[in-house]
């Protein structure tokens, strides 16, 4: 039995891009589903004033955190996900200690500080515009250059200011632990991750999922947590795994659960709504891998229901958004924001 779950499970190690290329392949077409919350400064109902950002939806069905060189830098840090809001970002990071080839994480929520006070002069009221420009045109052609230069350089400064918002590095103090695994113990050849998946409809709740495992060996389980904003709360929902377990074994159309390879894989939350998560469902043995079907669990019911024994496709909602500049073509483009904050680094990648 351990040689099986040594072939099923060993290309399911975190750094392995093949696995992940596995997953996305037994996952059924998954439509994106349109976020409650506008995800581009372009919609005018997303805010009042232009923040110099452009926000994409974060969860297209399909969350895992690249973890592929993991052992070299030794640190990795994933993209800040904001809320529906845009008022609050959550991401993890992962550490490696290559002297106990040990995994641990965390996971952090931090307050998006407000928008700059200061604004380009490009963004006055029309009436102060209609004067500006009144004033712009009886200008010479010197004061005119003069004059969008200092324009280009407010812009550029505001823009970053807005993007600093958003930058971990530059928001260290203000983060908040919302969960943690594996950092307070040495146990060796451990592998504990925290991924983000998404913020529900209204940003109450903040889904993410524990992948626990042997480095090196294989994943062996995903354990579905949620972070309650307004609670300040931590819950992990293992009735889900013991559903799954339940329903197959009264079924009696496939070798009991415990005896085989399986594992949930939490897709997202359901359009619209703050309590319901749809998950999918592998079993794998030697020769195959079998659907266990997609279900839906109600945090708030705490039920649990089977939606489709077959796979098809699902809409998941997407409501957390990635940032990223929205500025003009003459503004320089901006470091990464999302910087891997690397402590453990070397020059060279140590022998094992």
């Amino acid at each position: 039995m351990l040689n099986i779950l040594m072939r099923v499970c060993g290309a399911l190690y975190a750094g392995d891009i093949a696995w992940a290329q596995t997953q996305r392949d037994m996952l059924p077409n998954l439509p994106a589903a349109p976020s409650q919350a506008p995800t581009s400064i372009q919609n005018p109902a997303n805010a009042t004033e232009p923040d110099q950002m452009l926000y994409r939806p974060y969860n297209t069905g399909f969350v895992e955190l690249d973890l592929t060189h993991l052992e070299e830098t030794r640190f990795f840090r994933s993209e800040p996900v904001a809320s529906p809001d845009h008022q609050t970002m959550a991401y993890s990071e992962v550490t490696y200690l290559p002297n106990v080839n040990q995994t641990f994480s965390r996971l952090y929520i931090v307050p998006v500080k407000p928008l700059p006070e200061k604004k380009p002069s490009d963004a006055l009221p029309p009436a102060e515009q209609m004067m500006l420009e009144a004033k712009i045109e009886a200008m010479s052609r010197r004061e005119k250059a003069q004059y969008e230069e200092q324009k280009r350089q407010e812009r550029l400064e505001y823009a970053k200011l807005c993007a600093a918002r958003y930058d971990p590095n530059l928001n260290l103090a203000n983060r908040l632990v919302v969960y943690k695994i594996g950092d307070q113990r040495v146990l060796p050849h451990a592998f504990e991750t925290l991924t983000v998946v998404d913020w529900s409809n209204t940003g109450a709740r903040l889904l993410f999922k524990q992948r626990t495992g042997v480095n090196h060996l294989g994943l062996r389980t995903t354990d579905v947590l949620i972070y309650d904003t307004k609670r300040g709360t931590v819950t992990i929902y293992g009735e889900i795994h013991r559903a799954i377990e339940s329903y197959w074994a009264r079924q009696g159309t496939i070798a009991p659960l415990s005896k085989l390879a399986w594992d949930i894989f939490p897709l997202g939350w359901e359009p619209g709504s703050d309590s319901g998560i749809l998950i999918n469902a592998w079993a794998y043995d030697q020769k195959e891998k079998k659907f266990l079907g997609l279900w839906r669990y109600d945090v708030d019911e705490t039920q649990m229901q089977l939606l489709s024994t077959e796979k098809q496709p699902v809409s998941v909602a997407s409501n957390g958004s990635i940032t990223a500049y929205n500025r003009p073509n003459d503004i320089d483009p901006p470091r990464k924001l999302s910087s891997r904050l690397n402590p453990f680094r070397r020059a060279k990648k140590p022998a094992y």
